[in-house]
């Protein structure tokens, strides 16, 4: 075995909602005064409007530095360090993507009261000293890892950066907030910058989830097209699972008609006594009628099963509706033809049971 040293957060607290309580986390750290670092899309989406109120009911002092920029360079992190010392922080807060906690570890050991040291004297591995402030990081991101990570990086130069690497620079707590989980995408396409009437960005797709707890689940996904601005396209799933049973709704929404094109419901191990529940429906939002729906019931007989299968399908090869009953021995390797429609194409939400 080679040996290893792994060092990270003190501590995580991975919680829905969680960051609207991070003023009554910093009081019980002996916070007095706090400065959150973070950038101008964070504010100007609103994502601190639920979180500021709180330090005022806790009497806390609280101030915004909101100029970080991506691949932030020294002048960012130095103008952060002057606002902490005139609002005599005692806890930094990084709010944001991976450059806002990034300058959040420096602004920490920087405006540190008894810190000796320039932003130039840290760089490399192992060269701070002494102590830092008190840091929480809350990531609005799921990608750059900074909020468990004791490296900083800057920019220097048009084309030059320099790291900061020390164990100074890990946080006390990182905040984990899945209310704050979002995902975009988009593309841009030079070469329709000058054809008038025409946007050069493509279809962005925006993604959420949410997850309160390990049973329930809540995803979407959506397309806007900035061509017709409008949004395109919305697909949206949800999932319950409770021991073994499993509960979804799938549903899709057509923006350019403005109409469900799609709602689908799949149910599986619903258990009433010795009976136990399958099935999936599939409804044509376009057409107005259920296009599929299976179902599959198992009466428990102790070393045998009692079956009853449904499939309904009405589109596709040989459309129509079939019943199966029959009895099987468990002993006796079975797999139904559930889920499963005409043409071959699996029956189902989108969702999956992957909890």
């Amino acid at each position: 075995m080679h040996p290893f040293n792994f060092a990270t957060t003190a501590q995580l607290i991975c919680e829905p909602g969680s960051s609207r309580r991070l003023a009554s986390l910093c009081l019980e750290r002996g916070a007095r005064s706090v400065l959150v670092v973070t950038d101008p899309g964070i504010t100007r989406f609103g994502l601190l409007d639920d979180v500021l109120p709180g330090f005022e009911a806790e009497g806390l002092q609280v101030a915004v530095y909101n100029q970080v920029v991506a691949d932030p360079p020294e002048d960012i992190v130095l103008a952060a360090v002057v606002q902490a010392r005139a609002v005599k922080a005692d806890l930094v807060i990084g709010f944001g993507g991976g450059s806002s906690m990034d300058v959040a570890k420096l602004v920490a050991l920087l405006a540190h009261p008894q810190c000796s040291q320039s932003l130039q004297d840290i760089y490399g591995v192992g060269n701070a000293r002494g102590q830092r402030l008190p840091l929480i990081q809350v990531p609005t991101t799921a990608g750059t890892g900074s909020e468990v990570t004791q490296i900083a990086i800057i920019t220097t130069g048009e084309t030059t950066k320099m790291g900061v690497v020390s164990t100074l620079l890990l946080p006390d707590l990182a905040l984990l907030d899945a209310d704050l989980t979002l995902g975009l995408q988009s593309s841009y396409d030079f070469t329709q910058e000058d054809r008038p009437n025409v946007s050069p960005w493509q279809l962005v797709g925006a993604r959420t989830e949410w997850r309160p707890n390990e049973n329930f689940e809540i995803r979407s996904v959506a397309s806007y097209d900035p061509q017709r601005q409008v949004w395109s396209n919305l697909r949206f799933d949800l999932g319950w699972q409770s021991d073994e049973a499993f509960v979804s709704l799938g549903a899709r929404y057509d923006g350019f008609r403005q109409q469900w094109g799609a709602v689908n419901a799949y149910f599986e191990g619903l258990k009433f006594g010795r009976l136990r529940a399958t099935g999936v429906v599939n409804f044509n939002g376009y057409l107005k009628k259920i296009e599929a729906q299976q179902y599959l019931l198992t009466y428990d007989l102790h070393c045998a099963e009692l079956v009853m299968q449904v499939i309904d399908n009405r589109v596709g090869f040989r459309p129509g509706r079939e019943i199966y009953v029959f009895l099987r021995l468990k002993a006796i390797p079975y797999q139904p033809d559930f889920g499963v429609g005409r043409r071959g194409q699996p029956i189902g939400t989108g969702t999956g049971s992957g909890f």
